[in-house]
């Protein structure tokens, strides 16, 4: 059986062994820097040797490009071009046309009816016609067109 020193002195390790790390093995901060600063000077020195070997392999590569002046000759079609301006200048004037016959949009308010109770000879029969059109508001004749 152990007696009061004994494990009194057992307790004290248990109890004082978390407290810190004690292992050499664990951190070293001097060679953490030796083994970081040694593999940056590999990647550094890799990328060096590997941008050193392209430019060796490509500096004497001559970038002049040599065109054939006979191939890339253009045609030029002066009815083809007239025929492309005169459209042009007849889209514009319709556009031009369009937007000064145009009115602006605005919202006008409904005239007000007045609900009264219609006695049987004041309603109007199923042949009379009942024009709904506003006067005074221009009507589109092609809805569809653009």
């Amino acid at each position: 059986m152990m007696n009061k020193k004994e494990l009194t002195a057992f307790a004290k390790n248990i109890l004082h062994s978390h407290k810190q790390l004690r292992s050499p093995q664990i951190m070293h901060p001097a060679r953490e820097w030796f083994i970081g600063l040694l593999v940056a000077a590999g990647i550094f020195g890799v990328c060096a040797f590997v941008s050193v070997q392209a430019y060796l392999e490509h500096r004497h590569i001559d970038l002049t490009v040599y065109v054939d002046e006979t191939s890339t000759a253009t045609v030029y079609r002066e009815s083809l071009v007239e025929a492309a301006l005169d459209l042009f200048s007849s889209r514009s004037q319709r556009y031009d046309e369009l937007q000064l016959g145009a009115t602006p949009l605005r919202a006008e308010e409904e005239p007000e009816v007045e609900t009264s109770v219609a006695t049987s000879s004041t309603v109007a029969t199923s042949t009379e016609e009942v024009s709904t059109t506003t006067a005074g508001q221009p009507t589109n004749q092609n809805p569809i067109s653009i």
